[in-house]
């Protein structure tokens, strides 16, 4: 079973995602500290990790630097609510970048894209 990582400080869109994610038969791991986020990689080894860009306290896009340089194989999508981030050359690293939304068919050209490297079976965004 696929293992998707999703981390989000706002605790409802976490919980959001992670249902639709789990009916769909993923395992799902929330995150809502960022500074914890490089160890949990490394221990749980999640096959995707979905995650905002905007952190209280930590750059998103310094955050992916570090998962991508660590964790070459391992896909990143940066899910924003602005998309002012898409112009950041930092956000190359991103397999995807999606605007942040409820509508859940927002991944459908990611999925098609992820194809047999990683097939999402669910359409979905996460804030």
């Amino acid at each position: 079973m696929n293992t998707i990582l999703i981390i989000d400080e706002d605790q409802q869109i976490q919980m959001l995602y992670a249902e639709e994610l789990f009916d769909e038969g993923y395992d799902v791991l929330t995150c809502s500290n960022p500074s914890g986020l490089m160890k949990l990689i490394d221990q749980k080894r999640p096959d995707l990790v979905i995650m905002e860009v905007l952190f209280k306290n930590y750059d998103g896009l310094e955050l992916l630097k570090k998962i991508s340089h660590t964790y070459k194989e391992l896909p990143v999508i940066l899910c924003t609510a602005y998309p002012a981030f898409k112009q950041d050359l930092r956000s190359l690293a991103a397999f995807s970048i999606i605007v942040k939304s409820s509508n859940f068919r927002t991944l459908d050209s990611v999925r098609k894209d992820l194809g047999d490297k990683f097939p999402i079976n669910v359409i979905i965004s996460v804030g």
